[in-house]
């Protein structure tokens, strides 16, 4: 947890690739959290078809 941009940038330096805290995002509603993800990270991905459904195609 990081909760200013001098602990994420320690956090940084020691090779920590994933953090959470202030810095990042204020506390969302969990019926908000959707929305903010994709604006953070934009559309999820298309679900690939797997192998089965590709020999009915």
């Amino acid at each position: 947890m990081s909760e200013d941009t001098g602990a994420a940038d320690t956090l940084r330096g020691f090779g920590c690739t994933s953090a959470r805290g202030f810095p990042f995002s204020r506390p969302v509603p969990a019926e908000q959290l959707p929305a903010t993800l994709r604006q953070l990270t934009g559309p999820a991905p298309q679900e690939s078809r797997g192998a089965d459904e590709d020999q009915k195609a």
